[in-house]
């Protein structure tokens, strides 16, 4: 079956079954701004975002904690936690 699928819908195919394990009838929870983390490109650091101003420089909105860490490691060159 798979040989017969064409290159694009395999791939669709490939990010559902790996990506979106949401099951029948599962929903993804909403995500406001700020419930998100603030990631400072400049200074590799991230803090959770707040009432205060975003700096006016580029920044990242990083949706939790971990993905936090991740893109700190990352950015940092340093082993993800």
């Amino acid at each position: 079956m798979i040989a017969a699928l064409d290159g694009q819908d395999f791939k669709i195919r490939a990010i559902r079954s790996r990506f979106m394990r949401l099951g029948d009838g599962a929903t993804l929870k909403p995500l406001t701004e700020k419930s998100g983390f603030l990631g400072d490109l400049k200074a590799k650091t991230f803090q959770p975002i707040g009432e205060q101003p975003a700096p006016n420089y580029p920044t990242a909105w990083l949706p939790s904690e971990r993905v936090a860490k991740a893109w700190q490691a990352m950015i940092s060159e340093r082993p993800f936690p």
